[in-house]
Protein backbone atom coordinates (compact mmCIF):
# COMPACT_ATOMS: atom_id res chain seq x y z
CA UNK A 1 0.00 0.00 0.00
CA UNK A 2 1.33 3.61 -0.54
CA UNK A 3 -0.36 6.85 0.17
CA UNK A 4 0.85 10.36 -0.75
CA UNK A 5 -0.35 13.52 1.12
CA UNK A 6 0.28 17.40 0.20
CA UNK A 7 1.95 19.01 3.74
CA UNK A 8 3.36 22.05 3.07
CA UNK A 9 3.95 22.42 6.63
CA UNK A 10 5.09 19.93 8.99
CA UNK A 11 1.75 17.55 10.21
CA UNK A 12 1.67 15.02 12.91
CA UNK A 13 2.45 12.07 12.41
CA UNK A 14 -0.34 9.31 14.26
CA UNK A 15 0.51 5.70 14.10
CA UNK A 16 -0.94 2.79 15.83
CA UNK A 17 0.96 -0.67 15.19
CA UNK A 18 1.39 -3.62 17.03
CA UNK A 19 4.09 -5.32 15.39
CA UNK A 20 7.01 -4.79 13.03
CA UNK A 21 9.12 -1.70 12.38
CA UNK A 22 8.61 1.91 11.96
CA UNK A 23 10.80 3.76 9.83
CA UNK A 24 10.56 7.62 9.66
CA UNK A 25 12.24 9.86 6.86
CA UNK A 26 12.31 13.52 7.33
CA UNK A 27 13.50 15.55 4.37
CA UNK A 28 13.20 18.73 2.32
CA UNK A 29 9.67 18.16 1.22
CA UNK A 30 5.97 19.42 1.21
CA UNK A 31 4.30 15.68 0.84
CA UNK A 32 4.35 13.03 3.15
CA UNK A 33 4.66 9.43 1.65
CA UNK A 34 3.41 6.43 3.43
CA UNK A 35 4.47 2.93 2.38
CA UNK A 36 2.96 -0.25 4.02
CA UNK A 37 4.69 -3.90 3.11
CA UNK A 38 4.81 -7.20 4.80
CA UNK A 39 7.10 -8.05 7.05
CA UNK A 40 6.08 -12.06 7.09
CA UNK A 41 4.01 -13.57 4.36
CA UNK A 42 0.88 -15.00 6.34
CA UNK A 43 -2.98 -14.27 5.96
CA UNK A 44 -2.72 -12.10 9.33
CA UNK A 45 -0.29 -9.70 7.58
CA UNK A 46 -1.96 -9.45 4.92
CA UNK A 47 -5.10 -8.86 5.91
CA UNK A 48 -4.04 -6.23 8.49
CA UNK A 49 -2.26 -4.18 5.21
CA UNK A 50 -5.58 -4.63 3.61
CA UNK A 51 -7.66 -3.15 6.29
CA UNK A 52 -5.32 -0.36 7.22
CA UNK A 53 -6.38 3.34 7.74
CA UNK A 54 -4.12 5.53 5.87
CA UNK A 55 -5.21 9.01 5.65
CA UNK A 56 -5.59 12.92 6.11
CA UNK A 57 -7.82 14.77 9.02
CA UNK A 58 -6.72 18.38 8.89
CA UNK A 59 -2.78 18.67 9.81
CA UNK A 60 -2.53 14.98 10.86
CA UNK A 61 -1.52 12.04 8.47
CA UNK A 62 -3.20 8.90 10.57
CA UNK A 63 -1.75 5.20 10.08
CA UNK A 64 -3.83 2.61 12.18
CA UNK A 65 -3.02 -1.24 11.61
CA UNK A 66 -4.91 -3.06 13.55
CA UNK A 67 -4.38 -7.03 14.95
CA UNK A 68 -6.00 -9.46 12.58
CA UNK A 69 -7.86 -12.11 13.82
CA UNK A 70 -9.70 -13.03 17.03
CA UNK A 71 -9.19 -15.35 19.77
CA UNK A 72 -6.15 -15.92 21.90
CA UNK A 73 -4.41 -17.76 19.76
CA UNK A 74 -4.79 -15.22 16.87
CA UNK A 75 -1.36 -12.98 15.55
CA UNK A 76 -0.28 -10.17 15.01
CA UNK A 77 0.40 -8.64 11.38
CA UNK A 78 4.27 -7.54 11.06
CA UNK A 79 4.29 -4.79 8.99
CA UNK A 80 6.97 -2.68 7.43
CA UNK A 81 5.92 1.04 7.84
CA UNK A 82 7.98 3.81 6.09
CA UNK A 83 7.05 7.40 5.95
CA UNK A 84 8.87 10.56 4.03
CA UNK A 85 7.86 13.52 5.64
CA UNK A 86 8.82 17.57 6.39
CA UNK A 87 11.25 18.16 8.81
CA UNK A 88 10.08 19.06 12.01
CA UNK A 89 7.24 16.16 11.89
CA UNK A 90 5.52 15.31 15.13
CA UNK A 91 4.92 11.65 15.81
CA UNK A 92 2.48 10.10 18.27
CA UNK A 93 3.55 6.34 18.00
CA UNK A 94 1.43 3.81 20.01
CA UNK A 95 2.80 -0.25 19.53
CA UNK A 96 3.53 -3.22 21.43
CA UNK A 97 6.92 -4.39 19.97
CA UNK A 98 7.51 -2.57 16.59
CA UNK A 99 10.95 -0.81 16.39
CA UNK A 100 10.81 2.68 15.63
CA UNK A 101 14.09 4.39 13.70
CA UNK A 102 13.78 7.84 12.51
CA UNK A 103 16.66 9.73 10.77
CA UNK A 104 16.93 13.48 10.17
CA UNK A 105 14.98 16.26 12.56
CA UNK A 106 11.58 15.50 13.83
CA UNK A 107 9.14 17.75 16.40
CA UNK A 108 7.50 16.98 19.22
CA UNK A 109 7.66 12.97 19.84
CA UNK A 110 5.54 11.00 22.32
CA UNK A 111 5.97 6.86 22.17
CA UNK A 112 4.34 4.16 24.08
CA UNK A 113 5.57 0.99 23.57
CA UNK A 114 5.98 -2.71 25.59
CA UNK A 115 9.32 -3.88 23.84
CA UNK A 116 9.88 -2.29 20.80
CA UNK A 117 13.03 -0.16 19.97
CA UNK A 118 13.66 3.21 19.78
CA UNK A 119 16.28 4.78 17.64
CA UNK A 120 16.00 9.14 16.71
CA UNK A 121 18.46 11.31 15.36
CA UNK A 122 17.43 14.95 16.62
CA UNK A 123 14.34 15.75 18.41
CA UNK A 124 12.31 17.42 20.78
CA UNK A 125 10.34 17.59 22.72
CA UNK A 126 10.18 13.87 23.85
CA UNK A 127 8.41 11.78 25.79
CA UNK A 128 8.82 7.73 25.52
CA UNK A 129 7.05 4.88 27.98
CA UNK A 130 8.77 1.69 27.59
CA UNK A 131 9.09 -1.81 29.74
CA UNK A 132 11.44 -3.44 28.02
CA UNK A 133 12.66 -1.92 24.76
CA UNK A 134 15.96 0.18 24.28
CA UNK A 135 15.86 4.05 23.69
CA UNK A 136 18.70 5.68 21.65
CA UNK A 137 18.78 9.48 20.50
CA UNK A 138 21.30 11.22 18.68
CA UNK A 139 20.28 14.58 20.21
CA UNK A 140 17.65 16.00 22.20
CA UNK A 141 16.95 19.19 21.36
CA UNK A 142 13.92 20.14 23.67
CA UNK A 143 12.38 18.85 27.14
CA UNK A 144 12.71 14.97 27.55
CA UNK A 145 11.06 12.60 29.59
CA UNK A 146 11.82 8.87 29.70
CA UNK A 147 10.12 6.14 31.87
CA UNK A 148 11.45 2.65 31.03
CA UNK A 149 11.26 -0.53 33.26
CA UNK A 150 14.42 -2.60 31.64
CA UNK A 151 15.18 -0.82 28.38
CA UNK A 152 18.84 0.69 28.18
CA UNK A 153 18.64 4.52 27.23
CA UNK A 154 21.26 6.75 25.40
CA UNK A 155 21.42 9.93 24.57
CA UNK A 156 24.38 11.48 22.79
CA UNK A 157 23.50 14.91 23.37
CA UNK A 158 20.97 16.59 25.68
CA UNK A 159 20.76 19.85 25.07
CA UNK A 160 17.58 20.37 26.87
CA UNK A 161 15.71 19.60 30.06
CA UNK A 162 15.91 15.67 30.48
CA UNK A 163 14.43 13.66 33.16
CA UNK A 164 14.51 10.19 33.04
CA UNK A 165 13.34 7.01 35.18
CA UNK A 166 14.04 3.52 34.99
CA UNK A 167 14.02 0.50 37.17
CA UNK A 168 17.02 -2.06 36.29
CA UNK A 169 18.02 -0.59 32.40
CA UNK A 170 21.14 1.40 32.53
CA UNK A 171 21.28 5.33 31.53
CA UNK A 172 23.94 6.46 29.49
CA UNK A 173 24.26 10.27 28.35
CA UNK A 174 26.83 11.73 26.22
CA UNK A 175 27.21 15.43 26.18
CA UNK A 176 25.02 17.32 28.81
CA UNK A 177 24.53 20.78 28.62
CA UNK A 178 21.53 21.16 30.34
CA UNK A 179 19.63 20.11 33.70
CA UNK A 180 19.41 16.15 34.14
CA UNK A 181 17.35 13.85 36.42
CA UNK A 182 17.77 10.19 36.74
CA UNK A 183 16.23 7.81 39.17
CA UNK A 184 17.00 3.95 39.26
CA UNK A 185 17.13 1.02 41.08
CA UNK A 186 19.38 -1.02 39.77
CA UNK A 187 20.79 -0.05 36.18
CA UNK A 188 23.52 1.95 35.71
CA UNK A 189 24.33 5.51 35.65
CA UNK A 190 26.80 7.29 33.43
CA UNK A 191 27.05 10.95 32.25
CA UNK A 192 29.93 11.08 29.94
CA UNK A 193 30.88 14.97 29.63
CA UNK A 194 28.77 17.53 32.17
CA UNK A 195 29.16 21.08 30.43
CA UNK A 196 26.27 23.17 32.66
CA UNK A 197 22.93 22.34 34.08
CA UNK A 198 21.19 21.36 37.46
CA UNK A 199 21.98 17.68 37.80
CA UNK A 200 20.50 14.97 40.02
CA UNK A 201 21.31 11.77 40.14
CA UNK A 202 19.81 8.89 42.21
CA UNK A 203 20.28 4.74 42.52
CA UNK A 204 19.84 1.88 44.73
CA UNK A 205 22.09 -0.53 43.81
CA UNK A 206 23.56 0.56 40.26
CA UNK A 207 26.31 2.62 40.37
CA UNK A 208 27.12 5.84 38.69
CA UNK A 209 30.09 7.09 37.03
CA UNK A 210 30.67 10.86 35.94
CA UNK A 211 32.74 12.83 33.78
CA UNK A 212 32.95 16.71 34.30
CA UNK A 213 34.32 19.04 31.40
CA UNK A 214 37.57 20.41 32.40
CA UNK A 215 36.95 24.37 32.90
CA UNK A 216 32.79 23.52 34.57
CA UNK A 217 32.26 25.36 37.73
CA UNK A 218 31.32 22.65 39.69
CA UNK A 219 28.93 22.37 42.93
CA UNK A 220 29.05 19.19 44.36
CA UNK A 221 27.09 17.03 46.55
CA UNK A 222 27.50 13.32 46.17
CA UNK A 223 27.24 10.52 49.18
CA UNK A 224 26.28 6.52 49.40
CA UNK A 225 25.34 4.76 52.22
CA UNK A 226 27.28 1.53 51.47
CA UNK A 227 29.12 1.81 48.27
CA UNK A 228 32.47 3.20 47.21
CA UNK A 229 33.10 7.14 46.32
CA UNK A 230 36.40 7.77 44.06
CA UNK A 231 36.58 11.30 42.70
CA UNK A 232 39.02 12.60 40.43
CA UNK A 233 37.73 16.42 41.15
CA UNK A 234 37.85 18.77 44.81
CA UNK A 235 34.60 18.26 46.68
CA UNK A 236 33.41 21.16 48.48
CA UNK A 237 31.09 23.88 48.68
CA UNK A 238 32.72 26.56 46.82
CA UNK A 239 32.94 25.98 42.71
CA UNK A 240 36.10 23.67 41.53
CA UNK A 241 37.20 26.26 38.83
CA UNK A 242 36.11 29.11 36.48
CA UNK A 243 33.75 28.84 33.64
CA UNK A 244 30.56 27.45 32.66
CA UNK A 245 27.90 26.41 35.68
CA UNK A 246 26.87 23.34 36.72
CA UNK A 247 25.56 21.36 39.87
CA UNK A 248 25.94 17.73 40.44
CA UNK A 249 23.77 15.83 43.25
CA UNK A 250 24.77 11.89 43.36
CA UNK A 251 23.08 9.77 45.86
CA UNK A 252 22.96 5.96 45.94
CA UNK A 253 22.52 3.51 48.71
CA UNK A 254 24.83 0.93 47.27
CA UNK A 255 26.15 2.05 44.32
CA UNK A 256 29.74 2.87 43.67
CA UNK A 257 30.19 6.42 42.74
CA UNK A 258 32.59 7.62 40.39
CA UNK A 259 33.64 11.69 39.41
CA UNK A 260 36.37 11.63 36.69
CA UNK A 261 37.52 14.62 34.40
CA UNK A 262 36.81 15.08 30.86
CA UNK A 263 36.68 16.45 27.63
CA UNK A 264 33.91 17.44 25.37
CA UNK A 265 32.73 14.27 23.07
CA UNK A 266 30.69 15.78 20.35
CA UNK A 267 27.24 14.70 19.44
CA UNK A 268 27.33 11.29 17.64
Amino acid sequence: MHRSFDTPTPPRLRVRVAAGLVTIEPADVAETTVELTALRDDEATRDAIERATVEQRGDEIVVEIEKSGWGLFSRSAKVDLRVRCPHDTSLDLNTASADLSANGRLGEVTVKTASGDVGLAHVGPLVVTTASGDVRVQELQADGRVNTVSGDLRIAGVRAELAANSVSGDVELGDVDDSVSVQSVSGDQRLRALHAGDVKLTSVSGDVEVGVLVGTRLYIDVSSTSGDVRSELDVGNEPASDGPEAQLRVKTVSGDIALVRTVRLGAS
